[in-house]
């Protein structure tokens, strides 16, 4: 979960402005919060998309917005989620089994610095998996970091936190103009 922190004067400040008009105040502070929240998402999944080799729409559904309602002027970003397998990430060869004859490398990459090489690993329907030991069995499905983990690095963390403050700032104040001069 990330948490930003929002100046309480600019808050009030925008409060005071808006109290004139009934329950302005409050849809203005509600409609930037949910605007802050949707470009936290977007810049997650930018960010996430540069540094590892997940989709956007992995993230996305990784994603849930806690938006404000009523009297709530809070709202949250919560990422959540299991470890992805590796089929969420670049494999390679992609799009085929690498059993029977067909055996070849298995490489992936997780985090964009290249393909590494799995030893003893093999793709089956789609899922990676690789041996124990030298011999037959045990086998195991080879996981990637969930998204919670991609998003807890510090440099996401930071880039997230700053651009949902400078939305929230932007957007409280187009949306403060839009009711004082009679939007809905």
């Amino acid at each position: 979960m990330i948490e930003v922190k929002i100046d309480k004067n600019d808050v009030e400040a925008a409060i005071n402005v808006l109290n004139s008009t009934k329950t302005g105040a409050q849809k203005a502070v509600n409609r930037a919060i949910n605007r802050a929240l949707m470009r936290g998402r977007t810049v997650a999944s930018k960010s996430l998309r540069g540094r590892y080799t997940i989709k956007a729409s992995d993230v996305k559904k990784a994603t849930r917005l806690r938006r404000p309602g009523g009297a709530e002027t809070s709202g949250q970003l919560v990422f959540s989620g299991p470890e992805l397998t590796m089929a969420h990430f670049r494999i390679r060869p992609s799009g085929r089994d690498t059993t029977g004859n067909n055996r070849q490398l298995v490489r992936v990459e997780v985090e964009r610095t290249g393909l590494k090489p799995l030893k003893n690993a093999f793709v089956y329907n789609g899922t990676v998996f690789q041996r124990k030991g030298a011999t037959r069995l045990p086998i195991e499905p080879r996981y990637g970091p969930s998204v919670p983990r991609m998003v807890g690095n510090e440099n996401i963390v930071e880039d997230i936190q700053s651009e949902m403050r400078d939305t929230f700032q932007r957007r409280i104040d187009h949306e403060a103009m839009r009711l004082i001069k009679g939007g809905k």
